[in-house]
């Protein structure tokens, strides 16, 4: 129903002025928000009086410190635990740490992670390097070869494992058997000494494909040189081996095509020890990988499974300090416990984000992690602390309140901060206090947990400082406290009223929408029997028509009636 007006301007019998358009649904819909708006606020009022002089805000604030420092403890000693399996060495997926490479092998460099395989490659690089002369300094002793170039000088004796069980030549055709790839190239091969044992070495030197028969003067002509290499390099005298020794093209061609296949094999061979040491470590990347991914999800299911306990534990403390002690009630209790730690999955997947990159990061990293978010916590108290002090002086409903008030609750935050900050810091003097005085607690390690020691000095640490806290607070408290009723009082009163009132506009909108609403109806029907009226009045005056006696009584009746409703 519509009223044109903006303003409800009631008079003494009740009725609405008119001069813009509004309707009375939404008038109604606006003042019924302000009385639930108000209503919102009263209800908190009677929440904040309940809090004035509870200690409930700092224990709840020293809890958290002390859950949060639970939780470093956990995926700190998580990351600690996961360096001691990893024989002390920080988490790392890095190529060089497990890869083996033949320049670094040849630098005595290793893949310091590749444990499965540490032992072997040590052994190699041993084997490797005893096979040369070193100097004083265990540097390698080199010298120049016919051609000029520089290499590896070797021992003595190191050839001898590859002379043994091998065919020697004829003594009758005077023919010696040669090493295609020679012993001395192979023992110098960076390559071959990473990739391949000592026996693919010695296997590969004598099998048929690298072993040729050939007059023992070539032989001795070629010494450890690539064959090639020799039938391309003349003596003194510009004399190169085939015209020294009447070498045919075909025999040539015969060396050089046996070459070719023995140093494809020999390539293949070293290929393979190659490939095998990609997969080895690619296998200890991924092991230490998964290891890390283990204990990391330990920690994550060690501190989820706390964050259900503390949860528990919460109701079940709750129902020993109710008075009727209900087991029915302990359990729906515990139901909504259950049901509340499940539906929290946003704040239960930052947890687990969190020890996640706590874990990892102590791997990485190692100690320092936990001890810098120690720090940082430590800041964050202090800078949440300024930040809520901020904020009081910003509210303007605290510009009114006298300076002793204002001292006084200010206090309550910078204590409030203090206490906190204060549980940090004396948790890790207590820890190390007890760590010196009684070293079994510190050495006593509990499983993903960390040291007895570091779990007191949390625990004491918060309990302690909480004491010490709540003492000061229930000082100012003690101040404040009464103040704080009465204008708590006071506001419930003033916001009481507000509801009244508006509720009294409302009900005044109610019954004007009531009376217009009857107003109209008796417009409404008044028309009609005017209408009606002057049908009846027309009817009589027709003389053409005459009016029955009869009905001449009930025209004077419907008449009477509509002037009566005037």
């Amino acid at each position: 129903m519509v009223i044109r007006n903006s303003e409800l301007i009631m008079n003494d019998k009740e009725t609405i002025q008119e001069s813009d358009t509004i309707l009375y649904g939404e008038l109604d819909k606006a003042i019924a928000g302000q009385i639930e708006s108000t209503i919102k606020e009263l209800n908190q009022l009677k929440i904040d009086k309940t809090k004035i002089g509870d200690p409930k805000a700092l224990s709840y604030s020293i809890s958290q410190i002390v859950w949060e420092q639970f939780i470093l403890e956990v995926a700190g000693s998580a990351g600690s635990d996961f360096i001691k399996s990893n024989r002390n060495l920080n988490l790392s997926l890095k190529k060089a740490d497990h890869y083996l490479n033949e320049n670094d092998f040849y630098k005595g460099k290793r893949p310091t992670h590749n444990f499965q395989n540490s032992a072997t490659y040590n052994q190699r690089r041993e084997k490797y390097f005893s096979n040369f002369k070193l100097d004083e300094k265990g540097k390698v002793i080199t010298h120049k070869t016919r051609t000029g170039a520089e290499e590896a000088t070797l021992a003595a004796g190191a050839r001898k494992p590859y002379d043994k069980g091998r065919p020697i030549g004829s003594k009758r055709n005077k023919t010696s058997i040669d090493h295609i790839v020679s012993v001395g190239e192979i023992l110098r091969d960076k390559s071959a000494g990473a990739f391949l044992d000592e026996n693919e070495k010695l296997s590969f030197a004598n099998s048929n494909t690298n072993l040729n028969e050939i007059p023992r003067d070539w032989n001795a002509s070629k010494t450890d040189m690539k064959t090639t290499e020799w039938l391309n390099t003349a003596n003194a005298k510009g004399q190169k081996p085939d015209e020294i020794f009447d070498i045919s093209e075909s025999e040539k061609d015969k060396l050089l095509r046996k070459d070719e296949k023995a140093r494809e094999v020999w390539n293949k061979t070293k290929n393979k020890g190659e490939q095998r040491a990609k997969q080895e470590g690619h296998a200890s990347r991924v092991d230490e990988l998964r290891r890390s991914t283990q204990y990391t999800l330990q920690a994550v299911a060690i501190a989820l499974m706390a964050k259900f306990t503390k949860t528990i534990f919460e109701e079940v403390i709750g129902w020993l300090f109710d008075n009727e002690h209900e087991y029915k009630a302990l359990k729906e209790q515990i139901k909504k416990a259950i049901k509340d730690f499940i539906l929290d999955f946003k704040n239960n997947v930052l947890l687990s984000i969190d020890v996640s990159v706590t874990v990892i990061s102590a791997q990485i990293f190692g100690e320092i992690i936990p001890i810098l978010r120690k720090s940082l916590l430590f800041l964050t108290i202090g800078g949440k602390t300024i930040i809520n002090v901020v904020k009081y002086f910003k509210k303007p409903e605290n510009d009114a309140k006298e300076t002793a008030t204002k001292a006084g609750e200010i206090g309550e935050i910078v204590i409030n901060g203090l206490t906190a900050a204060g549980s940090v810091a004396l948790g890790t003097v207590i820890t190390l206090t007890l760590a010196k005085c009684i070293p079994p607690l510190a050495t006593f390690q509990i499983p993903r947990l960390g040291s007895a020691a570091d779990l007191l000095g949390i625990f004491f640490g918060g309990l302690a400082s909480g004491i010490c806290g709540a003492i000061v607070l229930n000082q100012i408290e003690g101040m404040l406290s009464a103040k704080m009723i009465d204008k708590n009082n006071i506001s419930q009163l003033v916001k009481i009223e507000k509801v009244l009132t508006l509720q009294n506009e409302q009900f005044k909108i109610y019954n004007s929408v009531v009376l217009k609403s009857a107003s109209d109806c008796k417009i409404h029907i008044i028309s009609n029997f005017s209408e009606a009226k002057n049908v009846l009045e027309e009817i009589k005056s027709r003389k053409d028509e005459p009016v029955k006696s009869d009905n001449e009584q009930k025209f004077n009746d419907l008449s009477n009636l509509i002037d009566n409703l005037d």
